[in-house]
């Protein structure tokens, strides 16, 4: 039996990227999971989280995933796990904006679906 794979690289899913203004974040709360949606900007390579404030975890790693589509074929997403470092250079001032350093970057999309 043949093995498939549906894996592209990020660059192969930019326009995903930076249509999307929402993404999931999880991470590590005092050894415990936890998650919430956050806003998204993805421009020059550089991923941006827009958190509520006071919920953004201090340093990372942190884990936040991008994803579209509604039928299997149009499945598609980005993951992308670092750390986290505060942007206060952005104007927006009712979320608490951080960047995340990529460490692993992790990108699938179902309509791509082909022999490995």
């Amino acid at each position: 039996m043949t093995d498939v794979t549906r894996k592209v690289d990020a660059d192969d899913l930019e326009s995903l990227l930076s249509r999307a203004t929402i993404a999931s974040a999880a991470w590590n709360e005092d050894g415990h999971p936890a998650a919430a949606p956050v806003a998204f900007s993805f421009s020059n390579g550089e991923y941006r989280i827009g958190w509520r404030p006071g919920l953004a975890p201090e340093g990372g790693p942190v884990s936040v995933l991008v994803d579209a589509g509604s039928h299997y074929f149009d499945l598609r997403g980005v993951r992308v796990r670092g750390a986290l470092t505060r942007d206060d250079g952005n104007p927006d001032t009712t979320l608490e904006w951080t960047v995340v350093a990529p460490e692993r970057v992790t990108a699938w999309h179902y309509g791509t679906m082909r022999p490995r």
